[in-house]
């Protein structure tokens, strides 16, 4: 009884470098048996290696025990599971010269039939090796999104050195600051989330402005830690953005007002009444005359002069 296997639809080989292509990593596990597969044709039809298992998972997006599993069952992907012998014609696989993946160019002097040399057939030593070096630099290369390590730390150091040369201009002699791992760390971050300029334009802040929080931080030696941290950064960033206060001017002898006259309750002077009214207040205090004192009694005189007849 013949044994079952999986339905199984030709495809042409040069229609999978285009569509690997575009596929979003990570990779489904169908996506990556039809990869391993389509290497293996690739190794079959002596037109190239297949990377090593460090580029794959850089291709595929996956973790490096899901691929060894993965490449270890090979009864889903390997060409003796389904489809046709290795040895059948492969005429419908489009023209000979399909795109390559990645830049892996094909071997100068390999003939492009059908089925290409048989199996067996190896090419020199030394030739191969280089071959899968520089296939597997380029897989590594074009896989990865992200950017190199000398790439992520440039801007980090270009706005550290202006940080530190800042601090050493404001306060000559201060001893210098390292980056520390910690430290870059930070200032990335807030680099990511700000910008460059916005970190500088606070250092700037820290070092220079009559701010009264800016005059805090350097009274009390809080430094450039402090500065970076996240909770404290976005307000920093906004007192940096903010108009430079004016001082209240200082005041001079000349925008002093005069001092108000001193007011006194001395009664009126007697020129400002007639004789028949003095007289008249006299008469009512005869009696007290002889008690008091000469400038006492005139000061009476007044006093009831003011109250019987006002301000004159």
């Amino acid at each position: 009884m013949k044994e079952k296997t999986a339905p199984w639809l030709p495809m042409n080989a040069s229609w999978w470098p285009e569509i690997s292509n575009q596929l979003p990593r990570p990779w489904p596990q169908e996506a990556v048996y039809m990869d391993l597969r389509w290497w293996e044709d690739q190794e079959a039809q002596g037109r190239t290696k297949r990377p090593g298992r460090a580029a794959l998972c850089l291709r595929w997006g996956w973790k490096e025990k899901r691929a060894r599993i993965s490449m270890r069952n090979g009864s889903e992907w390997e060409r003796a599971s389904e489809g046709p012998a290795k040895g059948q014609s492969r005429a419908s696989e489009g023209p000979k010269n399909e795109p390559q993946v990645f830049g892996i160019t094909e071997p100068r002097g390999l003939t492009r039939a059908s089925e290409g040399p048989a199996k067996g057939q190896r090419r020199a030593p030394r030739a191969e090796l280089q071959n899968t070096k520089q296939n597997t630099e380029q897989i590594k290369t074009l896989t990865s999104d992200k950017p190199s390590p000398v790439e992520r730390v440039k801007p980090v150091r270009g706005v550290f050195d202006e940080i530190v040369r800042l601090r050493l201009e404001a306060w000559p002699g201060a001893r210098e600051l390292t980056l520390t791992k910690a430290r870059a760390q930070i200032l990335k971050a807030r680099i990511t989330e700000h910008s460059g300029e916005d970190v500088i334009a606070v250092v700037k802040w820290w070092l220079e402005s009559t701010h009264p929080r800016a005059g805090y931080l350097r009274e009390n030696g809080h430094g450039i830690d402090t500065l970076l941290r996240a909770s404290n950064f976005a307000k920093y960033l906004e007192f940096s953005q903010e108009q430079p206060r004016k001082p209240k001017p200082k005041a001079t002898a000349f925008s002093v007002p005069p001092p108000a006259p001193r007011q006194t309750n001395e009664p009126p002077a007697l020129s400002l009444y007639t004789e028949r009214q003095i007289a008249a207040v006299k008469a009512d205090l005869e009696d007290l005359q002889d008690t008091c004192k000469p400038e006492t009694w005139e000061r009476m005189v007044r006093t009831a002069l003011a109250q019987s007849y006002g301000q004159a």
